[in-house]
């Protein structure tokens, strides 16, 4: 194979693969969706810990910030004490708006900035998974025209467009086959999941379990079988997914892991996220 058929087949790969205008309307709602849930849901926490004598205070996010990166010069800029509130109806509004389609890679931009001046000021230090791929999956949707269908923009503009290109929905499909790849390849060297105890722990013994399944699922067979259910899909996933044969049934499969997940686990929005993420696969569906 020579270097021009390998420049080919990119080509081919990401810029010649179309996908339909209403499956980004689609994603864009679902996306939009999932982080304004989120957001609803932990309303009254942020509320608590952001104001001026809760945990994630002006002070404290001062304090304890690293200075040294340049992106603090943008997330700065809503740090006063004002921020709280001004941040979360600047978030709503947006997020609202990129929800609806309304002026929508323009929205998108504003909620994607915000959401991560948001997460900068409740965790100042280090970013969860989730905030990760909602910052990725929202940053692929502005390189989208997701607001040519299932938007307000489409009845604004008469737009009357079917099908357009999908690169940027291709690099989420990458960037998911990559992430599966990696946490398979440390699964499979990590001792507690090669013993199949690592749910375990993670179910029974930390902070990280909601408590009303704890007894549940006590039970050492049920633990096992989950633990090397969860390694053996994210070995064969990166694989399954681009196999059209196999696709809609890892899809399922991984919502239902994930799914799971969200009712067992206290890991904030990362379930959800997941699932809008492994989704992005959905897209040959919409024909």
């Amino acid at each position: 194979m020579s270097i021009n058929d390998i420049i080919l087949f990119i080509h081919q790969f990401f810029f010649e693969y179309s996908v339909s205008t209403e499956f980004l309307g689609f994603y864009r709602i679902l996306t939009c969706g999932t982080i304004l849930s989120y957001l609803v849901y932990i309303s009254k926490d942020v509320w608590k810990f952001t104001k001026p004598d809760g945990i994630f205070n002006y002070d404290f996010f001062h304090k304890h910030s690293f200075h040294a990166f340049k992106i603090n010069k943008l997330l700065y800029f809503f740090q006063y004490k004002s921020f709280s509130v001004f941040l979360y109806i600047s978030l709503y509004i947006f997020g609202t708006f990129a929800l609806i389609g309304f002026l929508t890679n323009l929205s998108l931009l504003c909620f994607l900035i915000l959401l991560m001046c948001f997460q900068h000021r409740v965790r100042p230090i280090l970013q969860s998974g989730g905030d990760v791929i909602a910052n990725f999956l929202l940053f692929n949707l502005i390189l989208m025209p997701s607001g040519l269908s299932l938007s307000v923009d489409q009845y604004i503009f008469n737009y009357d467009i079917n099908w357009t290109y999908g690169w940027p929905l291709r690099l989420i499909q990458v960037t998911l086959t990559v992430g599966y790849l990696s946490s398979a390849v440390h699964k499979m060297t990590s001792w507690d999941w090669g013993c199949g105890h690592a749910l375990k722990n993670a179910l029974l013994f930390t902070m990280w379990s909601k408590s009303r399944f704890k007894k549940t699922f006590a039970n050492e067979f049920i633990f096992k079988s989950a633990n090397y259910l969860t390694v053996w899909f994210q070995i064969l996933a990166p694989f399954f997914l681009w196999i059209y044969e196999f696709r809609l049934p890892t899809i399922i499969i991984g919502i239902i892991i994930h799914m799971i997940m969200i009712l067992t686990l206290k890991i904030g929005y990362f379930g959800p996220i997941m699932i809008v993420a492994i989704l992005s696969f959905a897209a040959n569906y919409f024909r």
